[in-house]
């Protein structure tokens, strides 16, 4: 039986991608890629990340309502480990034209060809991680995240 070598599946350095034209005090951008076709060929996934480590200037970091034909799964990740469902933040968001707001650690599943985006910090107490994961694709500009490529 063939041994498999799957230490090109393990990501060390990441792209730096989203956001590149966007200028947030408070957010690391561009964001950071740790899984594409790109990185990884065949994955299929495209994860990217940012810290959120002060109040973001201008606050609503993606301004833009978009879709794309992918599901995505975002994520807001607080840093307190002896509290880990504390954010540090208040965070509006806009899914399908309803308005939610996050102020716990949280995952969030947005479907296929469903409008979201109008990403706004109301607080920040705290820095955190923002993730976002689309899934059926590993390509940025299929991913399209935070509508950025459009």
């Amino acid at each position: 039986m063939a041994v498999i070598d799957y230490r090109s599946n393990h990501v060390k350095v990441p792209l730096r991608e989203v956001g590149a034209n966007m200028k947030v005090k408070g957010f690391t951008l561009p964001t950071r890629t740790y899984m594409s076709n790109r990185l990884v060929p065949g994955s299929n996934v495209y994860l990217e990340f940012s810290w959120v480590y002060e109040m973001p200037e201008p606050a609503q970091v993606v301004p833009a309502v978009h879709s794309h034909p992918y599901d995505q799964v975002t994520m807001l990740i607080g840093s307190d480990p002896n509290n880990p469902e504390y954010l540090g933040a208040e965070v509006e968001s806009h899914l399908g034209g309803q308005k939610l707001i996050s102020d716990k650690t949280n995952a969030l599943f947005l479907p296929r060809d469903i409008p979201h985006g109008m990403v706004t910090w109301k607080k920040f107490e705290r820095p955190h991680i923002l993730m976002s994961i689309t899934l059926g694709t590993g390509d940025f500009e299929k991913a399209n995240p935070a509508g950025y490529n459009k």
